[in-house]
């Protein structure tokens, strides 16, 4: 599969981990599970060609354990969000269409927009959501094992909307991260971002904003690790 390589895009396998966990967060709302095994899969076939991967329909629907017929919608919405891009290939011996090449595009943007806090106010939006007292904080950071992640941040968010969309914020943003750290820790750091979110003034889109906190928050644990193993 050497002809793979004029295909490739990611300098480093990082790169590519980097834009498949982008794509997952920017597109979490809009992709469903199947979808995002599908993303998962051709991520890890299209690591020896760096954002290139050939598959046919068939194997990636055995995988994920679906029809043939789910994988393709799954891999043409993929395609619609601009994450994959497909190739057409052509058999040479036998004629007729054959496998097609699936090309993971680098994503546009990779922060939400309304990341940044808007200028305070005098009287600022009020919110619908409230975060919890200061003297509950120790409650949500401890390792509460008998409480699930989505409790720990229904004790936060009383608003369910606000809620549901910040934690599976939290959800994206942690899904490639499961096996690099303690789950406890990936959970402290998604409630200190919501309690740093809620705690800025001024701030009229809370969901992108948490996106933010939480995206630089998870990439200085990410960078303190990494230079904690080179020392």
């Amino acid at each position: 599969m050497q002809y793979l390589s004029e295909y490739q895009s990611f300098p480093s396998v990082s790169s590519l981990n980097e834009a498949l966990y982008r794509h997952t967060c920017d597109h979490y709302y809009e992709m469903s599970d199947t979808d995002r095994n599908v993303l998962k899969l051709i991520g890890r076939f299209a690591v020896k060609y760096r954002g290139a991967a050939h598959l046919k329909a068939s194997t990636i629907a055995q995988a994920i354990g679906k029809s043939e017929k789910t994988a393709r919608r799954s891999l043409g919405k993929l395609q619609a969000l601009g994450i994959l891009v497909k190739v057409s290939t052509m058999r040479k011996v036998a004629g007729g269409y054959g496998a097609n090449i699936y090309l993971v595009q680098s994503p546009v943007s990779s922060r939400a927009e309304g990341e940044k806090p808007m200028e305070s106010t005098p009287e600022p939006e009020k919110m619908e959501s409230e975060a919890i007292t200061l003297s509950s904080e120790k409650e949500l950071l401890s390792n509460n094992t008998s409480c699930s992640p989505y409790i720990r941040f229904k004790r936060l968010i009383a608003d369910k909307k606000v809620r549901n969309k910040i934690y599976g914020i939290w959800l994206a943003h942690t899904s490639y991260l499961k096996n690099a750290f303690d789950h406890d820790v990936l959970l402290n750091v998604g409630i200190t971002a919501a309690m740093t979110a809620f705690k800025s003034t001024g701030v009229r889109n809370i969901v992108g904003y948490y996106n933010g906190v939480l995206d630089r928050m998870l990439d200085r644990l990410y960078f303190a690790e990494v230079y904690s193993d080179i020392s």
